[in-house]
């Protein structure tokens, strides 16, 4: 059977229309779809939508490194829990609700290894660091805080029987709580 039924095909047709719309003006669709193209357009070679899914091609690849490498930084956010900005080299992350910070050398600790936050040498780099984070966090209208007047501990423990819901399912929780 063709991965391209009726009910698909409908539905292709509408992303694929949605996407023509993008390209001709990136404002006039909903923010939701834009952010979306945004980030296929990144990965995408130049294909279209249709002819990515009709070529059903394993052999290529839909990662241009030319295209990621214009990537100069990035802001990420998870929740209340997380902030963070990354440049090509550098990386930090904030816990607002524990008051913590990491800051990690990507050119030299790829898998983040060596938190760096706490050297004096960095000290500068943190703060810079910070501020374009708050920057970024604004322009974006996050104005979730940096930090909080009473933090949670920062230490967690491993769920043990204690810490288990009824069924019998673990929940991982802050030392103290």
């Amino acid at each position: 059977m063709n991965s391209t039924t009726l009910p698909t095909r409908a539905n292709l047709d509408v992303i694929e229309a949605t996407y023509r719309q993008w390209l001709d003006n990136p404002d006039g669709v909903d923010p939701t779809w834009r952010a979306f193209f945004q980030g296929f357009s990144l990965g995408n070679n130049g294909a279209s939508i249709s002819d990515l899914i009709a070529s059903q091609s394993h052999h290529t690849p839909i990662i241009d490194s030319s295209k990621q490498s214009q990537v100069r930084n990035l802001v990420f956010a998870y929740r209340e829990v997380q902030r963070g900005y990354r440049d090509v080299r550098w990386k930090l992350i904030r816990y607002p609700v524990v008051n913590q910070t990491q800051l990690f050398d990507l050119a030299q600790d790829p898998f983040e290894l060596t938190d760096l936050s706490g050297r004096p040498d960095q000290a500068e780099r943190v703060g810079e660091l910070m501020g374009r984070l708050e920057s970024e966090l604004r322009a974006a209208g996050d104005d979730a805080p940096l930090k909080v007047a009473n933090p949670k501990p920062a230490r967690w423990t491993p769920p043990n029987k204690s810490t288990q819901r009824p069924g019998g399912k673990a929940t991982g929780r802050a030392a103290g709580q």
